[in-house]
């Protein structure tokens, strides 16, 4: 069976993900599962689904196909957020080598938040590694263990 996993990212916030049980989600399908998900403003970039279309009618939003841009937007907008918290989820997929597809939205929950609190550790991180205002520019046994360096 061909399922849709239905995903949502905010560039520096939430995940959200959904399963359809069919390739293609009607526009009724999309406006339940993004029904409160979608603000004023925001800028929806799809693959060219008719259904897509359906999301002016949830939130004052503009629907791009990223199918049928002029060349002067194919450069300006890009995926990389939502292509990232897609390769997330398929690298969790091969660690647990596929998931029941009866369970697929639990999942999806799952990966969603594990996403959002992934990002906060890398993050937090960085900023722990990179803070060269200290006089060592590395970090000992101890700092590792008492920093969580290696939490993720």
């Amino acid at each position: 069976m061909t399922q849709c996993i239905c995903t949502g990212i905010q560039r520096k916030g939430e995940a959200s993900a959904a399963t359809i049980n069919r390739a293609k989600p009607s526009a009724t399908e999309l406006i339940s599962i993004f029904n409160g998900h979608i603000a004023d403003g925001t800028l929806v970039l799809c693959d060219g689904l008719r259904s897509y279309h359906a999301f002016p009618g949830i939130a004052d939003c503009t629907v791009k196909d990223c199918n049928k841009q002029e060349r002067e937007e194919a450069c300006f907008y890009h995926l990389n957020t939502v292509n990232g918290f897609h390769s997330f989820i398929k690298r969790r997929y091969n660690f647990y080598r596929g998931v029941a597809t009866k369970y697929l939205n639990r999942y999806n929950a799952l990966f969603s938040a594990s996403y959002h609190n992934a990002e906060v550790l890398i993050s937090r991180l960085c900023h722990v590694l990179l803070n060269v205002g200290g006089t060592d520019y590395y970090h000992t046994g101890k700092d590792v263990r008492e920093l969580n360096l290696l939490a993720i």
